[in-house]
């Protein structure tokens, strides 16, 4: 998980990813894990600022959670983002280099 971790701030910057506290989750991917599967679990920011903003404001169901009717990301750079995290993780995993910041630019 570091290493996937450093891998993130290699290519977005290290203010861009941010470790969570664990947390208790309903997801099924859990299984794999408990199976003896090396698992890695990230969220990817989908939300526009000014949304970020009001919930850190006002409340945090402000923000519509994955499985919700309220969902709605902001495609661009959501859909990169997460294209781009997901094969240095790969990348990470399979013990290639991550290319060089910048490389695989978000923006």
């Amino acid at each position: 998980m570091e290493k996937t971790v450093g891998a993130f701030r290699e290519v977005l910057g290290l203010g861009r990813v941010h470790q969570r506290p664990p947390m208790m989750g309903g997801e099924d991917f859990a299984l794999y894990g408990r199976a003896g599967v090396p698992s890695f679990l990230y969220f990817l920011g989908t939300q526009p600022p000014a949304r970020i903003a009001q919930a850190e404001r006002e409340d945090e169901q402000a923000l519509p959670s994955l499985h919700s009717d309220r969902f709605a990301p902001v495609m661009e750079p959501t859909i990169k983002t997460g294209v781009q995290t997901m094969s240095v993780a790969v990348l990470n995993l399979v013990g290639t280099p991550s290319p060089v910041a910048g490389t695989l630019h978000v923006r």
